[in-house]
């Protein structure tokens, strides 16, 4: 998998996480000038659980706390909105 196919999937999967996490994401970015979405995209790209990430999207269709092996998980559960 080339880096923008890899980033675009891991991207994808970034945004699934915020939409199931209730992420207010829109608020942070006005709020830090986009500082934390990028600081986000890097640890996604990073991320060594991909499949992990998959399946617990997959298994989890309310909205829900990030699990613990997200490595934005600290991050996505101070934005959301329950």
């Amino acid at each position: 998998m080339n880096f923008f196919t890899k980033s675009a999937s891991r991207l994808e999967l970034l945004q699934q996480m915020m939409e199931r996490t209730g992420s207010e994401i829109e608020t942070d970015f006005a709020l830090s000038g986009g500082q934390n979405l990028k600081s986000a995209m890097v640890a996604c790209l990073g991320c060594k659980h991909e499949e992990a990430c998959k399946s617990w999207l997959a298994m989890n269709e309310g909205k829900a706390t990030a699990p613990g092996f997200c490595a934005n998980a600290d991050r996505l559960n101070a934005l959301n909105d329950h």
